[in-house]
């Protein structure tokens, strides 16, 4: 696989997304970040993190082709992407370009869990590969227009974490209506919406306690779900997704509360 590129396009559909969207709609991890607001100065080193995950990427591959554990080398990916600074930036300065890269894990976590060929293996690790730079892109584009994007997302009221849950489902439930209802535009939007202005700000609790579960939930959101609406799948199986995906909100919710009675016995 290929490796720094100095030249990114951007095509004017993402252009157009950018001045829709915004940026800062959320913080990965609900957690606020002094660098972002500086992000420009940090554009190389980002772009040595975007290297750094290529090389996993062709780690992945030799290991699928060596017949060893490739599975454990996406998690390992997983892992290094979530806490490297290009993430936060991509999420909240590229916002369009996000889900892009969570689509192309689940496109190689899946090729690699269907015992796919080699060259499917290595093809989904180019296109997630593509996808990271694409961000890195769209970042640079940011960087350099920062009219283009604007200062921040929608503001939510502070509510408690079974509140937040309970406005998650309703979206998810009125993203299937709006799917059955045929418009696909409308339906992936709102599940965008959702997990950026909503499911986001309990991340940086939640990952405390069950990574394992946020990540599933982020693969969910801006992978599996609107990739299956993509696929043009039966509403039954999107409804199927999404009642997948409030069991494990219902867990997330557990979680949270319990937190909370634990820090109120503390003080």
């Amino acid at each position: 696989m290929s490796r720094a590129r100095s030249i990114i396009r951007i095509a004017p559909p993402v252009l157009l997304a950018f001045s829709l969207l915004g940026s800062g709609l959320a913080q990965a991890h609900g957690e606020a970040s002094t660098d972002l607001d500086e992000f420009q100065q940090h554009l190389d080193e980002y772009q040595q993190e975007v290297n750094q995950l290529s090389s996993l990427l062709d780690g992945i591959v030799d290991d699928y082709a060596a017949d060893t554990d490739a599975a454990a080398g996406v998690d390992a990916f997983v892992e290094e992407w979530e806490e490297v600074g290009y993430h936060l930036v991509v999420e909240t300065k590229a916002t369009p370009l996000y889900p892009a890269i969570w689509q192309g894990i689940v496109g190689l976590r899946d090729a690699i869990s269907n015992e796919a060929p080699e060259s499917d293996v290595r093809a989904a690790a180019d296109d997630l590969e593509v996808a990271l730079w694409e961000g890195m892109g769209g970042v640079r584009l940011a960087a350099a227009n920062p009219d283009l994007v604007s200062g921040g997302g929608e503001e939510q009221a502070a509510e408690t974490p079974h509140d937040t849950i309970h406005h998650i489902e309703d979206d998810l439930d009125h993203a299937v209506e709006d799917y059955a209802d045929g418009d696909l535009a409308e339906a992936k939007d709102l599940i965008m919406k959702t997990y950026l202005n909503r499911f986001e700000g309990l991340e940086g609790d939640l990952i405390e306690q069950d990574p394992k579960l946020v990540v599933g939930l982020e693969e969910d959101f801006n992978a599996r779900l609107p990739m299956l609406m993509d696929d043009g799948a039966q509403v039954e199986e999107v409804q199927a997704k999404v009642d997948a995906m409030k069991k494990q909100l219902e867990r997330a919710e557990q979680l949270l509360m319990e937190k909370d009675k634990a820090k109120s016995e503390v003080f």
